[in-house]
């Protein structure tokens, strides 16, 4: 899986990581997320990063995807 990610830190969340997944080859793909700090919570948002469900750090994209997820640090 070939993807291209960008992270920031949230408007809305109050420090929480905002990271966004976009799966490019067109092909689908899993993964991991390592951020290299312990993670109290981590959702799933949509492109407003509005939460929409709680979820741990593995993922899967479907081809051309957007995900959005939202880290907090313990």
């Amino acid at each position: 899986m070939t993807s291209r990610r960008d992270h920031r830190v949230g408007e809305v969340g109050g420090g929480d990581l905002m990271v966004r997944l976009y799966e490019s080859p067109g092909r689908p793909g899993a993964g991991h997320l390592g951020p290299g700090f312990p993670v109290g919570r981590a959702e799933v948002s949509d492109l407003l990063e509005r939460r929409r469900h709680e979820r741990d750090l593995a993922f899967g994209l479907r081809p051309f995807q957007i995900l959005t997820r939202s880290l907090r640090p313990e």
